[in-house]
């Protein structure tokens, strides 16, 4: 009985530090997943090749890169426009833009004005001429809202890269993160990333990023010109053998067997090597109410050629946040 109860308390600690060194093993690796913490890593921000000398650190922080707001537009020239501004009122911000045309009047430019709340992923995106006249209003959905840090407004760069790469800069800022032995790990974070990546990003992570992009929306145009003619077992050669056993077997894909394509509305490279394209359709071309809209996942395979993976309906959120 000595001998039973002394090998009990020996299993039940051992037991006990295994059970820590698991904890903290699945800690360490869930904190490597989310990107670490500022600490561990620097970013180093370009604009056209030029280092920015901030005075407010740009950060990561759960997987996402932050950028102080006020200081970036003002180090990448968009102040320099007197009509542009960033304006601040309790947690609200609003920023407008003018995107520069040469030779172009003022008024006449498509502008864009942004409504953003810290601390929350959903924002307002306008585009208007004139005296203000409203062309379109749109809302979208980040990944990573705003935030507050030592009193200063950081947006995430998916924000950044909208407002002023796509719209003002020409896709001129740009960042790399090192750790603190000086590597660089801007191809880790990104891969660690659930957001579908800006362009500067993609470029990154695939040096092949536009002729795989340029696949990835040729695919399912002809997948979907197949579709319209009902060929459907000719469709088999744009998709992996598993999804084409999987999904095509029945001469349906989710249920349906033809449909005119409608659009393709964003093509992205995610963290894990693969593209989702969003696009529509029309199963009836007689119906223009009924629109249907898939995501389709797409790997580039080893011989360079890109094939759908997966196909599933897009969510209500996310088809709200692309229009």
């Amino acid at each position: 009985m000595k001998t039973k109860k002394t090998t009990s308390k020996f299993v039940s600690v051992l037991s006990a530090v295994l059970a820590f060194a698991m904890l903290s093993t699945t800690v360490f690796a869930s904190g490597v997943l989310a990107g670490l913490t500022e600490n561990d890593y620097t970013v180093e921000v370009t604009n056209h090749g030029n280092v920015i000398d901030f005075a407010n650190k740009p950060f990561v922080q759960n997987g996402e890169v932050y950028f102080p707001l006020r200081e970036t537009l003002e180090k990448t020239g968009f102040m320099d426009n007197e009509y542009n501004y960033l304006r601040w009122n309790d947690g609200e911000i609003q920023i407008f833009i003018t995107p520069v045309v040469p030779d172009v009047d003022y008024y006449v430019v498509h502008k864009s004005l942004f409504n953003i709340r810290i601390n929350e992923k959903k924002f307002e995106y306008i585009t208007v001429i004139k005296d203000f006249e409203v062309l379109s209003n749109k809302y979208y959905t980040l990944h990573s809202p705003p935030i507050i840090k030592d009193s200063v407004a950081y947006i995430p760069y998916e924000l950044i890269d909208l407002i002023s790469n796509r719209n003002y800069n020409k896709g001129g800022l740009a960042y790399t993160v090192f750790d603190k032995y000086g590597t660089d790990r801007t191809a880790y974070i990104l891969k660690n990333m659930s957001r579908g990546l800006c362009d500067n990003e993609a470029q990154l992570l695939s040096p092949n990023f536009e002729n795989e992009r340029d696949l990835c929306y040729d695919v399912p145009v002809k997948f979907f010109d197949l579709f319209q003619k009902g060929n459907i077992n000719s469709m088999k050669a744009y998709c992996t053998p598993a999804f084409a056993e999987s999904e095509l077997s029945d001469k349906t894909v989710l249920g349906y067997t033809s449909g005119n394509l409608e659009s393709v509305y964003s093509i992205y490279l995610f963290g894990d090597g693969k593209y989702r394209t969003t696009f529509s359709f029309r199963p009836d071309a007689n119906d223009i109410n009924n629109r249907v809209v898939f995501t389709a996942t797409l790997s580039i395979q080893k011989d360079g050629s890109a094939l759908i993976e997966n196909i599933e309906y897009t969510s209500q959120d996310y088809f709200d946040s692309i229009f």
